[in-house]
């Protein structure tokens, strides 16, 4: 038998064995001998209550001090407790109030676990036995605090010899998870847990858990069920962490500039510090609030959570938005105060429609159809604001086979490739296929084009300028190249008249070079031809 053992059950039981004795002798000497049985049988029973109480009153007494030690062992923490009760009969049974485990943390003495209220079934056997056992502990007002030691501290482990711990199953409501923040200025994150079930709870076990919690951001409910542990009192996120998760009705509009209900299923596995996560997400009414079209969304994801600050690798997330499907990685980090993340991301598709992106951008109806493929790198910074005035974008963009939804702008483009090809009195209402190919970048809502390439039969333009997004005004200049000469765009006495002129637009790379720029908005647009800048465009027509 263990020394602690030892000591332990020579205290209660030599106390216990002296007071029965004593008890028992003088009820004997002067009850038992010479009684009627009724007499005996009164005298039985108050040896057994006697010592039903004596044993109470001693348990109590050691329990006390056992329990402080047992859990200081535990979890090598400082026990503050301020009630502790055993009862035997009918059952055995613990309870207790006031219960706080502390460690310490870089010099600060932080509550670990805390409760209001503790019961605890057992069995006589299991309160005395080698590894003290507990049947099902339910506890109240449960606060678990997670906090990580900084770099090369570790925790002291208690110097007592106790018996060991074992718990069949702990049983919270209303608990709370509380994972501090381990850089200056970040946010601790706040899990309320509506219900927590663990089970095999010790020291050096693996406990199976099963909770039901509200997220914070987005806000919705986790069914999450898995294992835990043993926990790593030197370094909290490196305690394994495994499981499978359902994520219900997480409401995106709180992010303000998106909306709608989603919902969430995977599985995860790896350390509190680092969660690997995979899954899927379905979100049937997802729109953006400056487009207010509902749409499906639905993705797969593989993440990389820490879980003791929030932040998350994106490794691979594949969306399909109606018709048009793209992949995104990046990163998604916690930043101080309280104005949210910043995130990086890096989307890419070669297999889009414009007119889906569109759908969800805009309130009108999508301007333009077409195949769309795209790679940019996004930022969204942190902040109150609107996110079209938080959000810098840069990349290139394609669109093949692009079609104008407007009737005035097809007519304009249909108008502008038949006079491009010398064939002035072709059908407007022709539906002409065009082809952009553009290198931009997306600052405080404004859209900034380095160079546009566009493209319709017998015409090609080159562009540079901006894009406002609020108000949709155009602003562009740069050169167009037709493959008729300008006497060819028009017909009868004018296109004779106009030959004269041939010479002056004409390069040995096109039949018709224009200075040109649009200006007005996206439903509207002006063209101009800027003569003054005639030359500059040859010149550079002829170095194409």
């Amino acid at each position: 038998m263990p020394p602690h053992e030892a000591s332990f059950r020579y205290t209660l039981w030599a106390a216990l064995q002296f007071h029965l004795v004593e008890f028992a002798s003088c009820c004997i000497q002067y009850f038992w001998v010479g009684k009627t049985n009724t007499i005996r049988w009164l005298v039985a029973a108050a040896l057994i209550v006697g010592g039903v109480f004596t044993v109470n009153f001693y348990l109590d007494r050691e329990v006390q001090t056992l329990a402080r030690d047992m859990l200081a062992e535990h979890f090598h923490s400082e026990v503050a407790l301020d009630t502790i009760h055993v009862r035997l009969l009918p059952t055995a049974r613990v309870s207790g109030s006031g219960l706080v485990l502390s460690q310490t943390y870089g010099g600060a003495k932080i509550p670990f676990i805390s409760a209001q209220k503790f019961s605890a079934n057992a069995s006589l056997w299991g309160m005395l036995s080698h590894t003290r056992q507990l049947h099902h502990v339910r506890v109240e007002g449960l606060i678990i605090t997670v906090a990580r030691h900084p770099q090369g501290e570790k925790q002291p482990t208690a110097k007592r010899k106790v018996p060991e711990l074992d718990i069949d199953e702990v049983e919270a409501d209303g608990a709370k998870l509380v994972i501090l923040a381990n850089k200056p200025g970040k946010r601790s994150l706040v899990y309320d847990m509506h219900h927590l079930v663990l089970t095999q709870v010790g020291k050096s076990n693996v406990m199976h858990y099963l909770a039901n919690l509200r997220n914070a951001l987005p806000p919705g409910e986790i069914e999450a069920e898995g294992s835990f542990g043993p926990w790593n009192f030197d370094d909290a996120g490196g305690t394994h962490l495994d499981g499978n998760y359902v994520f219900k009705k997480a409401d995106l509009g709180v992010f303000k500039q998106i909306s709608g209900t989603l919902s969430s299923t995977g599985s995860f596995t790896g350390e509190l510090g680092r969660i690997d996560v995979k899954g899927s997400t379905e979100t049937p009414d997802f729109a953006v609030k400056s487009g207010s079209h509902p749409v499906n969304l639905h993705t797969d994801f593989d993440a990389t959570v820490d879980g003791t600050n929030g932040d998350t690798q994106l490794h691979s997330v594949r969306a399909k938005l109606l018709n048009s499907t793209f992949v995104v990685n990046g990163t998604i980090v916690d930043v101080p105060g309280p104005t949210g993340h910043i995130i990086y991301l890096h989307v890419v598709s070669d297999d889009a429609k414009v007119q889906d992106m569109l759908r969800v951008a805009v309130k009108t109806p999508p301007a333009m159809k077409g195949g769309l493929k795209f790679d940019a790198k996004v930022k969204i910074n942190p902040g109150q604001g609107p996110v079209r005035n938080r959000i810098t974008a840069e990349g290139r963009a394609y669109i093949v086979n692009g079609y104008f939804s407007s009737e005035t702008v097809s007519e304009k483009i249909a108008e502008l490739s038949n006079r491009a090809q010398g064939n002035p009195k072709g059908d407007k209402d022709a539906q002409v296929p065009a082809k952009f190919d553009t290198a931009f970048r997306l600052d405080a809502g404004k859209l900034a084009i380095r160079s546009l390439n566009f493209n319709v039969p017998g015409a090609e333009a080159k562009l540079h300028g901006t894009y406002v997004l609020d108000d949709q005004t155009l602003d562009f200049s740069g050169t167009a190249m037709l493959q008729s000469t300008v006497s060819e765009m028009t017909t009868g006495f004018k296109s004779l008249l106009l030959k004269a002129v041939d010479p002056m637009f004409k390069t040995k790379n096109a039949g018709t070079v224009l200075p040109i720029t649009i200006t007005g908005t996206r439903d509207e647009p002006k063209f101009k031809v800027q003569m003054k800048r005639l030359g500059e465009a040859k010149k550079e027509a002829q170095s194409n």
